[in-house]
């Protein structure tokens, strides 16, 4: 794709040649390529604001996945906290429950 500015000023040098010459072809051709410079130009424009919002959108969504991976690992955390507690407390309940056996059982052989 050409340079808009570039085909703007050519555009522009046709249109005002055409005036003086009193070539009406020629000036249309210019204001034509004054046009398309500028369809060209916003088109470009679009182009790039497109590109920034996709960049955002892909920024948002990264930032949304590593916190969410972060949530996940503190839960992962938690969750092996939780665990260990209560393998803790199973062990101390069977303790009690096996010197519960040994008491009531120990007793019988004396």
């Amino acid at each position: 794709m050409s340079d808009p500015k570039i085909d703007r000023l050519k555009g522009k040098a046709k249109e005002t040649i055409g005036e003086l010459e009193g070539d009406e072809q020629l000036k249309r051709e210019g204001q034509i390529e004054q046009a398309s410079a500028d369809v060209k130009e916003t088109f470009e424009e679009i182009k790039e604001k497109i590109g920034d919002v996709a960049e955002k959108v892909g920024d948002a969504i990264g930032g949304t996945l590593g916190k969410a991976g972060e949530v996940a690992e503190d839960l992962k955390e938690k969750a092996s906290d939780v665990l260990d507690e209560a393998i803790d407390k199973a062990s101390e309940a069977a303790a009690a429950i096996k010197e519960k056996v040994g008491e009531l059982f120990g007793s019988k052989k004396e």
